[in-house]
């Protein structure tokens, strides 16, 4: 193997793992939000009772960080899309 390769090989494993821990530590953050506030996280599911059906979003192919339930009373939850 010449060193562009292993540079190439090297760079991709780095940012993976870089890519990989931001990911980890985002949910973490989402599953202690949700706890805190008396929601349950869910990750990549949608609770039976939620449908897409007749939305927008019916063709949806991935859904990630769901969050549900009642929550704490007193305890307003705020969601911001990212721009």
């Amino acid at each position: 193997m010449d060193t562009w390769t292993i540079v190439c090989i090297t760079g991709t494993v780095t940012l993976s793992a870089i890519l990989w821990m931001r990911e980890r530590k985002r949910q973490a953050a989402l599953r202690e939000l949700a706890a805190r506030r008396g929601f349950s996280y869910l990750g990549q599911s949608l609770p039976r009772s939620f449908t897409l059906r007749g939305t927008e979003l019916e063709r949806v192919t991935s859904i990630w960080n769901v969050i549900d339930g009642e929550g704490m009373p007193g305890a307003p939850l705020k969601v911001a899309a990212p721009t």
